[in-house]
């Protein structure tokens, strides 16, 4: 235990900040914080110590250092609690009577309508509407029913999406975000750019260590990485990615979980969809304002903010700002020169397309016949992308204030509605007698 407070005393005095700084960043009592660099005592979790150790500059060598000093100390904690606690569990030969609980039996009562009034409360049957009662079958006590297939797709859910944060370096996990209301034709376009750009990316970036963006519809934060960056910020439209950048710069890990699978809602009309995409592409403007100190900064931190902003700049900004000028040259091209090649080098980078949304479409485990809707996505709902983009850059030049603009929900967003329908016959026999 003094080996890891001798280091995490050198470490804090090279960084040159007090016990006062430290214990504020770490959300800590200065004195607590005083005790874990004196050896008085040891942290509990491993991302506390972590935590402190990246504050203070420690080098990646160090951090396995102060990770294997740290597992020492906890080891040799639980050895010395050991005696203590197998003394308190031994009772003497007079007390183990009185100290030992007893099975306690219950008579069956007489009566069936009637409890034992020492018996434990146990929930009955519950009676379903409109089928009576659940008949029993044993004189036990009636298992609970299942919990409802909602409840139940949370809870997995939730299992899936925070598997990853037993890492002590992972502060916050990414999901796959699917649309739900993918009926209508702007449906349909949106699923496509949902699968082929957003989920993806985000398989991209995971690889490549510079997460950008946990999606407000599946993501997993840490309590204590949450609260070392200050919450979350509404200095920016896009909170999502402001709070991403926070984690990064900070020291924790950003991961994604490609098997957790969250259904939203997309919008349904014109005017809804470029309100949501301009607040979005003006808060990733902001964010990226916001953080670009971080392509200076060295270790993790430094290697993320070049990164990111390298592809954020060029596939989100760049290209969509050349995307005008590219159908420019292309409608030249057909209407004054060959329109043969035109053609074809359009079916060919058609062709590509294809081929990678189908890739996508398999890795989220997706039908491949939305595919078709894929030619009229590029002569229609890419250019108002395009035009999002030129919007929001243009707001950003000129400062103008965004409002946030909310998009109304219609609840259709759940996948059980993209089932088809059971008859009225069967509907009204899984509801009950009544009609």
């Amino acid at each position: 235990m003094g080996s890891l407070a001798e280091l995490l005393g050198e470490l804090k005095e090279r960084s040159g900040l007090s016990f006062g700084v430290l214990a504020k960043r770490l959300h800590l009592s200065a004195s607590t914080l005083h005790r874990y660099c004196n050896g008085d005592a040891v942290p509990t979790e491993f991302a506390l110590v972590e935590r402190l150790a990246r504050i203070c500059g420690a080098t990646p060598q160090e951090l396995v250092e102060v990770h294997r000093r740290w597992v020492l100390a906890d080891e040799h904690r639980g050895r010395r609690a050991e005696p203590t606690a197998s003394a308190a569990a031994a009772p003497s030969s007079d007390s183990e009577d009185v100290l030992r609980p007893r099975p306690v039996q219950h008579r069956r009562a007489r009566s069936e309508g009637r409890a034992h009034p020492r018996a434990p409360l146990r929930p009955g049957p519950l009676p379903l509407p409109g089928r009576g009662s659940v008949p029993s079958s044993g004189p036990g006590p009636t298992p609970l029913p299942p919990p409802p297939v909602r409840k139940r797709r949370t809870l997995a859910l939730a299992a899936t999406v925070v598997q990853p944060l037993a890492h002590p370096a992972v502060g916050a996990v990414s999901g796959n975000t699917e649309v739900g209301n993918r009926r209508s034709l702007m449906g349909k376009w949106q699923h496509l750019e949902y699968v082929l750009g957003f989920n993806l990316d985000r398989r991209m970036f995971g690889v490549l260590e510079c997460m950008p963006t946990v999606p407000g519809a599946i993501g997993a934060f840490r309590r204590d990485a949450l609260m070392g960056v200050g919450g979350v910020s509404d200095e920016t439209l896009a909170e999502d990615t402001d709070l991403t950048m926070a984690l990064w710069r900070a020291g924790w890990r950003v991961v994604h979980e490609q098997s957790a699978v969250a259904w939203t809602e997309v919008p349904v009309t014109l005017r809804q969809l470029w309100r949501q995409r301009h607040r979005w592409c003006c808060g990733t403007f902001q964010s990226m304002w916001k953080h670009r100190r971080a392509v200076v900064e060295v270790g993790p931190a430094g290697r993320f903010g070049r990164r990111v902003m390298l592809c954020v700049t060029l596939f989100q900004v760049v290209l969509p700002l050349c995307a005008p000028v590219v159908d420019m040259f292309a409608l030249f091209g057909a209407l004054f020169r060959d329109p043969v090649e035109a053609a074809l080098v359009w079916f060919g980078f058609l062709s590509v397309q294809l081929v990678t949304a189908a890739y996508a479409l398999r890795l989220d485990r997706e039908r491949l016949r939305v595919l078709w809707v894929l030619p009229l996505q590029h002569f229609v709902y890419r250019r108002l992308t395009y035009l999002v983009v030129i919007h929001s850059v243009t707001t950003a030049l000129l400062g103008t204030r965004l409002k946030w603009h909310s998009v109304k929900r219609a609840g259709t967003a759940d996948p059980y509605l993209l089932a088809p329908r059971p008859p009225e016959e069967t509907r009204r026999s899984l509801q009950g007698s009544r009609p």
